[in-house]
């Protein structure tokens, strides 16, 4: 019984521990740490574990099979074409082992149904507090101001010179337990952006909506679900709100019966989603172009240089090869190092689908769309140690008399 008891703490200290990863806040300090750790809690979970506990899912072996040859496959084309290119070896086998690592630590322990879902609803949970903090954080700051609500700075490598104000910089904390990533300034509104402990905020906003959609498909805590969204809404992303926007109206389509009633939904919420996108006060696309129109075309023109070099290296010229600035910034900025081949292996993994075509399979795949639209057009976060845990998600639904049935 006590042996029972301890093996349950070991999933919550592994969600923990995703933010000592890749893109956390913290990853880049403490991704070797993270690795031990996920060593560690891994030996614990199956010391502990009594046997007649483990069981998986209907279907979880072969799903999590799939994803694991795509797995294997990205990285037997990826390491010849970089030992063969222009890849930065020591950075390519840092990136190999770790990404082993924590695929494989995270991956026997999500293969079994109670730790996945116990993991995915612990890091629901996570999110969404920390979504609460930051909404009560921009409250409490328009109010008696966000000095007063500063607690300490949090070192965030690579950012260390970025100053907002006198104590306002990337990685301050702010009371409750909001971490800040920028001031936006447009006009004359300064709006504070969080990152809720990940790298940038346009990553938070990505990992709030996978929690929106996760959790309707399962608890459908309306708490949780509020806390992600607010969180969503603070990190004050032009693609944020293209995405909790789609979030909500893709929930809402595949509600609906009848796929020509299903289409003219899409096309009615299409006409109020981009122009949100486009036009949204502030931190639309239209008024960030006007006011920090570095942050669009630096993407643009990283993209356009992802794929001119395809041409010249259709196979790709190596992982970490690039030399121009911001040559990874995105997946599709990505795509002359690591090739079509390569990108396409990646787009696969993060999209959730593992070669079924059924209602469970489209909703996993809604579930991770927030991921990989960001990591396609926005952040540089495929192939992050952290990236490869979410997709690991199965998707539990509970019935009338509390028990679950397994969709996958």
């Amino acid at each position: 019984m006590r042996r029972l008891h301890l093996v349950r703490f070991v999933v919550p200290c592994l969600v923990l521990n995703l933010f000592l990863m890749r893109p956390g806040a913290l990853g880049q300090s403490f991704q070797g740490i993270s690795l031990v750790v996920a060593v560690v809690l891994c030996a614990l979970h199956f010391l502990l574990l009594n046997r007649a506990s483990f069981k998986t899912a209907h279907g979880g072996k072969e799903e999590m099979g799939r994803y694991l040859v795509l797995f294997i496959l990205f990285w037997l084309y990826e390491i010849p074409v970089g030992l063969a290119g222009r890849s930065n070896i020591e950075f390519l086998i840092k990136e190999f082992v770790s990404s082993i690592v924590v695929f494989l630590c995270y991956g026997l322990i999500l293969i079994q149904v109670e730790e996945n879902k116990r993991f995915f609803r612990f890091l629901c949970t996570i999110i969404a507090l920390i979504g609460a903090s930051c909404g009560l954080t921009i409250v409490l700051g328009s109010l008696i101001g966000f000095e007063k609500l500063f607690i300490t700075h949090i070192r965030v490598a690579g950012y260390e010179a970025v100053m907002l104000d006198d104590n306002m910089r990337t990685g301050s904390l702010y009371f409750p337990f909001s971490m800040l990533y920028a001031k936006y300034t447009s006009g004359d509104v300064e709006l504070m952006r969080f990152n809720g402990f990940f790298r940038e905020a346009g990553i938070y906003q990505a990992v709030c909506c996978f929690c929106i959609a996760y959790e309707y498909y399962t608890r459908r805590s309306k708490l949780v679900m509020l806390g992600a969204a607010i969180g969503a809404f603070a990190a004050f992303s032009s693609l944020g709100v293209l995405l909790l926007l789609m979030t909500v109206g893709a929930i809402f389509v595949m509600r609906i019966k009848g796929v020509f009633v299903k289409f003219f939904f899409v096309f009615a919420l299409s006409l109020v989603v981009f122009p949100a996108f486009l036009y949204a006060p502030y931190i639309g696309l239209a008024a960030k172009q006007d006011t920090h129109g570095t942050s669009v075309t630096d993407r643009t023109e990283a993209m356009s240089n992802g794929l001119n070099a395809l041409g010249d290296y259709p196979l790709g010229s190596g992982l970490f090869s690039g030399l121009e600035a911001n040559a990874g910034i995105t997946l599709v900025a990505a795509i002359g190092q690591i090739g079509i081949f390569g990108f396409l292996l990646q787009v696969l993994m993060l999209s959730g689908w593992r070669w079924k075509i059924n209602r469970s399979a489209l909703l996993k795949m809604l579930i991770c769309a927030p991921l990989l639209i960001t990591a396609l057009i926005s952040q540089p976060i495929a192939g992050s140690t952290i990236m490869y845990v979410l997709p690991m998600v199965f998707l539990v639904s509970y019935s009338e008399k509390n028990r679950f049935r397994q969709q996958v």
